[in-house]
């Protein structure tokens, strides 16, 4: 009797969670404009270029562009089509927590971890909503658990090889969603982990030339058309758009040191009682092995302290710490 209950439980919340897509009108102004230059790119059939009222857009990378376009050519333009990816890559996070959850651990572990995920506030309330921190937020939740299941103890070599290499396509598919902060988190977590646990085992089995290969076939080709089409485009994609950003207070979106601190809490609701058992766990040394919590605690206090000193800070840059 139990499968039947629990499929019918996996049903009904798939289908509550892509119904709840368009639940709400589009709202301006983040989600107007990521939905117009979504909606120009379709009607121009310019897939290189993003524009917003004609004019060129190099704010982002455009794999969310990409994705809604395609949504309004097949569906139409209309609120569902245009928030269909970011429900769609939630609720691909909460499925792929269950999976990496039970093949590191148990079955009642993975259902824990689906259901924390599939109704933890930050990660549902931003599955509906148009913002590219979704798209870039599942494909750094993919890497890291590529990477987790690739490098647990008792891993084969074919595992290690193949979820690898799901790791290098995954953090390319960051980078297409957001820029470089999708080999810039995977990267300084892997050296803080590697400095704090001396877990250096690891380096050995990145799969480093089919992993760069993979890499770059996927992320580099839309940087080199862009960039040749358009000459001013590097200057202000990387130096504007990154470091800008980070380093200054130039695109006045700047808040205190704590600004985070509530977000985070109320982002964990309703599982915030959780929070002293995941630092504990984290925090607890297994020299010797690969230290699978305290990987997880470093890759989400890395991303909340990044943020927490960046110069531009908005209340969904810290998306990516909730799947770990």
């Amino acid at each position: 009797m139990k499968n039947p209950v629990r499929l019918l439980l996996c049903v009904l919340f798939v289908a509550q969670w892509v119904k709840t897509l368009d639940i709400r009108d589009i709202a301006n102004p983040d989600e107007g404009r990521y939905s117009e230059i979504s909606r120009e790119m379709a009607q121009s059939g310019d897939w290189v270029t993003p524009r917003l009222n004609g004019l060129k857009y190099f704010e982002k990378p455009p794999l969310q562009y990409w994705a809604t376009a395609a949504a309004f050519k097949v569906f139409g333009v209309n609120d569902l089509s245009a928030r269909l990816w970011g429900g769609l890559c939630g609720l691909l996070t909460v499925l792929m927590l269950w999976f990496t959850a039970r093949r590191l651990w148990n079955k009642e572990i993975a259902d824990n971890a689906a259901m924390a995920g599939g109704s933890m506030l930050f990660l549902t309330a931003l599955s509906h909503t148009v913002t590219l921190d979704m798209g870039v937020s599942f494909f750094l939740a993919l890497a890291l658990c590529g990477f987790l299941l690739a490098h647990h103890d008792g891993a084969r070599a074919a595992e290690n090889r193949w979820y690898m290499r799901l790791t290098w396509a995954a953090m390319a598919g960051a980078v297409l969603s957001k820029g470089l902060i999708g080999i810039v988190i995977p990267g300084a977590v892997l050296v803080l982990y590697t400095l704090l646990c001396r877990h250096w085992a690891v380096w050995a089995r990145m799969q480093w030339l089919a992993g760069l290969l993979i890499f770059l076939a996927l992320a580099a080709p839309w940087h080199v058309l862009v960039a040749q089409r358009n000459p001013e485009w590097a200057q202000f994609y990387f130096i504007h758009e990154h470091f800008d950003r980070f380093l200054t207070t130039e695109h006045r979106r700047e808040g205190k040191w704590y600004f985070f601190v509530p977000l985070l809490l109320i982002g964990l609701t309703p599982w915030l009682s959780w929070l002293p058992a995941m630092i504990k766990r984290g925090i607890a040394a297994h020299p010797g092995i690969f230290q699978l919590n305290r990987f997880l605690l470093i890759w989400s206090s890395f991303i909340f302290v990044f943020f927490s000193l960046s110069g531009s800070k908005l209340p969904s840059y810290i998306l990516p710490m909730f799947p770990a």
